[in-house]
């Protein structure tokens, strides 16, 4: 699987998880609609982030330490907001 690939089936695990899983679905309910936005597009930005440094450290195989590396993940963050938003469109609670 490409980096892609998996950031975008994280991206809509997560939305799915805020969206059904209980304990995580009753907090998230009581944030308002662009907190809630906000908030995933930090998480997905903590993540990608997160998976960029442990790139640059050695310990994965994921992105370049250069400045190509950044915006590849700049690029893979904005796909995955887009994946993420997209699912809790489609798939939010009546």
């Amino acid at each position: 699987m490409t980096p892609e690939q998996l950031i975008a089936i994280g991206a809509a695990v997560l939305s799915l998880l805020m969206e059904y899983i209980p304990p995580f679905s009753t907090w998230y309910e009581k944030l308002a609609p662009g907190y809630k936005r906000l908030f995933m597009a930090g998480l997905l930005f903590v993540i990608v982030g997160a998976v960029f440094g442990l790139s640059c450290a050695g310990l994965l195989a994921v992105f370049v330490c250069s400045w190509v590396g950044v915006w590849a993940a700049v690029q893979v963050w904005l796909m995955a907001i887009a994946i993420n938003q997209g699912i809790h469109l489609v798939f939010k609670k009546p």
